[in-house]
């Protein structure tokens, strides 16, 4: 049928239950402008590219343009030049992010005849992670990716209209402004132009037909039952904890109200979690009704959880109409506390705590306050069953309301500790209870002090301990045997203070971390005792330095003996003469005993000369000047 005459009428007939029939469909000759890929190229003709730093393909049914991080821009811009009012639909598919991209984005344009932008607005979208955002200004919807969704734009010289809209008809979003000019193309780019934004934006068909004052119906189901039920009052930004009247209405499919001919009950629903429904008595409702007679009613709605709340309105029982859906954004109010929202979890002694503290200033329930960049927020121990210790950076200030604290340990291994988040001007917030664990045992150290020992005295109770590498003592699940050793040759260990049983181990009972000993050493200086697990479990030994001093003066010996020297010469090298303690340690703390040196043997009567008297320094007594 090429035409419909004015003024008259024409009768159609529609063949029907036939399998074999050939569809006659041409996009083509039935649309403006017509493409719905499924050849595999790109048609020159009806289509201008730019792949700077992406790609445009056409596959599997479908235009796809992918813009790539360096890229400066990838779109494809219909060959066309409108004049007029014209209708622009589009049916697109918005592939998953993936690959950690944190921020995407799609745009469909119109643009005048020498290509320009007819409105800085952007008809398109971003997504960030996995969830799909149509966006203008300040407006956002958020829904789930790898969906079909329609976009359509009515374009003219005086008003641009566009919107969004599931494959059911309803509309996810809608806008208009007013066009610097006569749009006459239409550009689909993915990413942004210029920046560092990815995009993927795959087309399934498009095409542009003239518009008309009474726009097609949607479906064959919706001119059967005739009757939408609307929202007669538009979406907007409302803050947290904020009521506001809703109006509905029941149209027919020209927009034209419809009363209802019995009370008819519509049902309300909401995807939030903090969305509630009262009436004018602030009484909770989960429906109202619309009396016979009348076409609308009201009802206030209020959400307490920021974001984007869908609100859907239903008629129940059923009747085939179809439902009206209306998105509400919901923004944060005034700063009122700080919260985790991340809570500190159980971590091993002397380890950061993972994963990181997060503290949020929050308003009354409980969203992020987005808007902050100033507040400073400390944290510190409110619960601290053991005397831990908290270290890291306690304080930061929030970046859009919210501070990370990602290096924070405990160094005391406890049960119930409790974190404490503060900020000037707004309500505390104290974490939800967690454990400080021992970590595994990586040495043995002395847990008592060295000791200054004389020589022969046994030393009071030596303590080694099994400890982490934070220098927490952990039990052993096992007795372990602890060896030792000293560098002195005549050190010994003791299992008693008497100094009665010797031995050369000691061991650490199962469910303790120390073990004690004792020692003995003769020889004055510095010995060095070293404790070792055995077998090797590959811990630090534990090292400790004792010092050994004289015992008490016991005797005199010679330690540089006369030599043989000529008559009435003085005897080099001098002799000297020690005082020394029963196990022959210098006692170099003596500088008062004299020391007299006489000749014990005389085989030829022969005469001592010189200085035969000394004082000893340190123990020691010089005689320079002998002679025989």
């Amino acid at each position: 049928m090429p035409n419909i005459p004015a003024s008259a009428t024409k009768i159609i007939y529609m063949y029907y239950g036939n399998p074999d029939a050939e569809s006659l469909s041409n996009g083509g000759t039935t649309f403006e402008f017509f493409d719905d890929f499924q050849d595999s190229v790109i048609d020159t003709a009806k289509w201008v590219i730019d792949t700077d730093g992406g790609s445009i393909n056409e596959t599997s049914g479908q235009l796809q343009l992918e813009k790539y991080a360096n890229g400066t821009g990838v779109d494809a811009i219909t060959n066309t030049n409108f004049s007029g009012e014209y209708m622009m639909e589009c049916s697109v598919i918005i592939p998953s992010a993936g690959g950690g991209n944190a921020v995407r984005r799609q745009r469909i344009n119109s643009l005048d005849s020498n290509g320009q932008n007819t409105s800085s607005i952007d008809k398109g979208l971003y997504y960030e992670s996995e969830y799909l955002i149509f966006w203008n200004s300040s407006t956002s919807v958020n829904w789930s990716m790898e969906e079909e969704y329609r976009h359509k734009q009515r374009i003219s010289a005086s008003i641009n209209t566009w919107e969004w809209v599931k494959t059911n008809g309803s509309v996810l979003y809608s806008n208009y402004y007013t066009p610097s000019a006569q749009p006459a193309k239409f550009k689909f780019i993915a990413g942004d132009d210029g920046g560092n934004l990815l995009g993927s934006l795959y087309l399934n068909w498009v095409f542009v037909r003239k518009y008309t004052s009474c726009e097609p119906i949607v479906s064959l189901q919706n001119e059967e039952y005739g009757k939408k039920i609307v929202f007669l009052t538009s979406p907007i930004y409302v803050e947290a904890g904020i009521p506001r009247e809703i109006a509905i209405q029941i149209q027919d499919f020209t927009g034209t109200p419809v009363n209802v001919s019995q009370n008819t009950i519509i049902s309300l629903y909401t995807t939030s979690s903090g969305g509630k429904f009262y009436n004018i008595y602030n009484q909770r409702i989960t429906e109202v009704t619309i009396p016979a007679g009348q076409n609308y009613t009201s009802f206030i709605y209020e959400d307490t959880k920021a974001g984007a709340s869908t609100i859907r309105c239903s008629e129940t029982p059923s009747q085939g109409w179809v439902d009206a859906e209306q998105t509400e954004v919901i923004y944060f109010s005034h700063p009122y506390k700080v919260g985790f929202v991340v809570q500190p979890s159980t971590t091993a002694a002397g380890q950061v705590i993972t994963p990181a503290v997060e503290i949020a200033v929050q308003d009354f329930f409980g969203n992020t306050v987005m808007s902050d960049d100033s507040t400073e927020v400390t944290i510190s121990i409110s619960t601290n069953p053991v005397g831990g210790s908290l270290t890291g950076t306690t304080t930061k200030v929030v970046s859009r309301g919210v501070v990370v604290f990602d290096d924070l340990k405990i160094d005391k291994a406890g049960q119930g500790y409790r974190l404490k988040a503060e900020a000037s001007g707004l309500n505390y917030s104290v974490s939800e209870p967690f454990d400080i664990t021992v970590a595994s045992i990586t040495k043995i150290t002395f847990i008592s002090l060295p000791q200054v020992l004389q020589a022969g005295v046994v030393s009071s109770t030596m303590v080694i301990q099994a400890q982490n590498i934070y220098g927490n003592a952990v039990d052993v699940n096992e007795d372990v045997i602890i060896r030792l050793k000293t560098t002195s040759l005549v050190g010994k260990f003791y299992k008693d203070a008497s100094g009665s049983i010797e031995i050369s181990s000691v061991t650490i009972p199962a469910g303790h971390s120390s073990a004690s000993f004792y020692y003995k050493d003769m020889k004055v200086g510095i010995s060095t005792i070293t404790c070792s697990e055995e077998p090797d479990r590959g811990w630090t030994d534990a090292e400790q330095q004792q010092t050994i001093i004289p015992a008490s003066a016991y005797k005199l010996v010679f330690v540089v003996q006369p030599s043989t020297t000529a008559a009435g010469q003085v005897i080099t090298p001098a002799i000297q003469v020690a005082v020394q303690d029963q196990y022959g340690n210098i006692v170099n703390s003596d500088n008062n005993t004299q020391v007299s040196i006489s000749i014990h043997t005389n085989p030829a009567n022969g005469t001592l000369s010189g200085t035969t008297t000394k004082k000893v320094s340190n123990g020691i007594a010089t005689f320079d000047d002998l002679s025989i």
